[in-house]
């Protein structure tokens, strides 16, 4: 089985598959191209399952609302805001394009790693090649960081420290430490216990592996200062069957000792920022509790902090942490990762030709030819109760999620991390639910009251108006914009999600009524021109559009988030990874549908003469398969029910099965018919036929 998870991927184009138009340098809004055409698309969507939309535009509003604004009588109007129908509508346009991998919207962050499970993992070997130092962590007035490395550093005994009144032996002895933080270790210390003199001696543990230790020595011994870091665990001490004493869990802190003539060595913003990232400076619910004590007491006000650090061969800082064994940065970060390390032009390809895009760079932004309004309420609907859900999920750290893997017989053979020349897995998205469901969380989380989000959804049945207005669109690119709103018309089966709880199946959104006005051709029109320059047929079995629809049309088992922490690593245990999603309906007999528009209108300028062969079912659906069609358009579904009307009339087969089964129990009805017209149509042909209403 394949991880199960709420989200998926679609996966991102390569530089050399982006589509590039050839026009994009030259666009203007002042000059319009001489095919250019501005207009008006005006659409009816329909909240399928429960929606949420944070009201945040006013900046003062703390409530867990839905978006909206007060109208003259003092009453709500509720809105979905038009940027994040741009969102919405822009990220399915990427997909379609073959656009870029939007690198503003992915943060350029470095995730580390720290697994002491196996002695041969990655971790182990790679934290083995540095040797590890001590030293004096600190914040020059201009905000950049320096460490003072300090002379060395040694090991010294939770024993030794009780000679200085110090009680972790007594605290962690065969007991579970009420807090595994430095801090808290720190908290019950006065400061005059850390500085001292010390003498040093060398333990040897196993093989050749020894280990420098300290000791308190008050005549002659050197200067130093002892450093804590946290409990992971009890101390244990037992005997064996053979009154062995046995020993497991950390009984150790450090000192470190005075260097005369300390050596600075400088950070880099690089490397400053990475640091930061690893201990969730940024995250103020889930910092770490070390580091935010470090900050706030030490280093914003002038002191240093004990760290740990590894240099490499050119004497410089490779990385450092709070701990010993402190997690290692992992050699690429998500920018330095495929495809995104390799794209070269971001600023030409469809989607920013459409939309727009800002850059950091002076005089380097477009603004988009594309505006999306408000869409509005149009109907009275009472805000449902209120929910809590926790919003977050596994990061992009969690590998076999998040990168391309390869899965052979059900599991990843060699892991590909962030350490390796990976493949970012793509545009994330959240297949659509049928209905919604609710998190199962432990009493940990349950207890942590700050993890959670609350909001009031409004209920399914709302329906919204929305108009997007563009100007100087060229064919293709109007083509490209409707192809992305119905996802190439499709939208009678297929759903748009929006909103920050699609996870749990929130934001399922149907798009109707569509008009287009003002333009020269018909929906068809520009929905086939798109798809020719795409490549018409090998455009739509790519796997964009493939895992695209897949996510948009159907609903799994498998849209739930692991249930604890520790599933995440029985994943790794046991080999897992993130499926493709088309794979995973595979699994679940479920179809994908992707119909040509190419196909249709071709077919559609030969309706009157086209005739369905109607001397068996298999010719049939070769005839259907051959003509390049998986949906039969409107317009021919009367020669169709003819031609199937001929075939169970002059087949007894065919009329026992129908008289024997029902509707949803005949596989052909079922499966091919419905996806040939869609399933009230496909019984609507039925019931015509038998008589049955089953």
């Amino acid at each position: 089985m394949s991880i199960k998870s709420p989200y998926n991927f679609v996966p991102a184009p390569s530089e050399n598959e982006v589509f590039k138009p050839e026009w994009a340098d030259n666009v203007s809004h002042d000059i319009p191209f001489s095919d250019g055409e501005s207009g008006e698309i005006e659409l009816k969507i329909t909240a399928m399952t429960p929606i949420f939309i944070r009201n945040g535009h006013k900046k003062d509003d703390k409530t867990n609302d839905f978006s909206h604004y007060i109208d003259e009588n003092g009453e709500k109007r509720y809105f979905i805001p038009g940027s994040s129908l741009k969102g919405m509508f822009r990220n399915v346009l990427e997909i379609i394009s073959l656009s870029r991998l939007n690198s503003n919207l992915v943060n350029d962050d470095r995730y580390s790693y720290r697994d002491l499970s196996k002695s041969g993992n990655l971790y182990l070997t790679k934290y083995k090649e540095f040797d590890i130092k001590g030293g004096w962590l600190k914040e020059n007035h201009d905000g950049s960081w320096i460490i003072e490395e300090c002379e060395e550093f040694a090991f010294i005994h939770h024993k030794e420290l009780a000679k200085n009144g110090v009680p972790f032996r007594e605290l962690f002895l065969n007991k579970d430490p009420k807090e595994k933080t430095a801090k808290y270790k720190y908290g019950i210390v006065s400061e005059n216990k850390l500085p001292g003199t010390f003498a040093t001696y060398t333990k040897e543990l196993f093989g050749n592996v020894k280990r420098l230790m300290a000791k308190y020595e008050s005549d002659g011994g050197r200067k130093g200062t002892v450093v804590f870091t946290g409990q992971s665990s009890k101390r244990n001490e037992f005997k064996d069957r053979n009154g062995n004493l046995k020993a497991n869990g950390k009984i150790h802190e450090f000192v470190f000792f005075d260097n005369i003539s300390p050596k600075y060595l400088a950070i880099t913003p690089e490397m400053k920022k990475d640091f930061k990232f690893i201990y969730l400076d940024h995250d103020k619910n889930n910092i770490s509790p070390d580091w935010k004590y470090w900050r706030n007491n030490f280093l914003e006000k002038g002191k240093k902090v004990p760290v740990f650090f590894a240099k490499d061969n050119n004497g410089n800082i490779a990385h450092f942490g709070l701990a010993y064994m402190y997690k290692l940065p992992y050699k690429n970060s998500i920018h330095q990762t495929l495809p995104l390390k390799e794209y070269v032009n971001k600023k030409n390809d469809l989607a920013n030709t459409i939309f727009g895009y800002t850059s950091y760079v002076k005089d380097n932004s477009m603004k988009g030819r594309v505006l999306i309004g408000n869409a509005f309420i149009q109907n009275d609907v009472t805000p449902l109760h209120e929910e809590s859900e926790i919003l977050g999920g596994p990061k992009a750290s969690f590998y076999p999620n998040y990168l391309q893997q390869r899965i052979e017989n059900d599991e990843v053979k060699n892991y590909k991390t962030f350490e390796d020349n990976s493949v970012l897995k793509g545009f994330k998205r959240y297949p659509i639910h049928n209905d919604v469901k609710h998190g199962i969380y432990n009493e940990k989380q349950l207890n942590n009251k700050k993890v959670f989000a609350s909001f009031k959804p409004l209920p399914s049945g709302a329906e919204f108006i929305c108009k997007i207005r563009f100007h100087n669109l060229r064919k293709f690119e109007i083509g490209a914009l409707l192809s992305a709103v119905t996802f190439h018309n499709t939208e009678s089966k297929s759903y748009h999600t929006i909103g920050s709880a699609k996870p749990f199946g929130y934001g399922k959104l149907k798009i109707s009524s569509l008009e287009i006005n003002n333009l020269k051709h018909n929906l068809n029109s520009y929905l086939a021109s798109f798809e020719e320059i795409m490549g018409g047929g090998k455009w739509l079995d790519t796997p964009q559009m493939q895992e695209l629809l897949a996510m948009s049309q159907h609903t799994s088992e498998s849209l739930v988030y692991p249930k604890t922490p520790k599933d995440f690593a029985n994943f790794k245990t046991d080999k897992k990874a993130l499926e493709d999603y088309s794979k995973i309906i595979n699994h679940e007999n479920k179809k994908i549908v992707v119909s040509s528009i190419v196909n249709k209108s071709e077919m559609l300028k030969n309706a009157d003469s086209l005739i369905f062969p109607d001397n068996s079912f298999k010719n049939l659906k070769i005839f259907i398969r051959e003509s390049g069609f998986i949906e039969i358009p409107e317009e021919l579904h009367d020669k169709l029910f003819y031609a199937l009307t001929v075939i169970f009339n002059n087949h007894p087969d065919s009329r026992r099965k129908l008289s024997n089964k029902g509707f949803r129990d005949e596989y052909e009805w079922k499966t091919t018919i419905c996806g040939w017209v869609g399933e009230s149509i496909a019984f609507e042909f039925y019931k015509n036929l038998t008589g049955k209403t089953d």
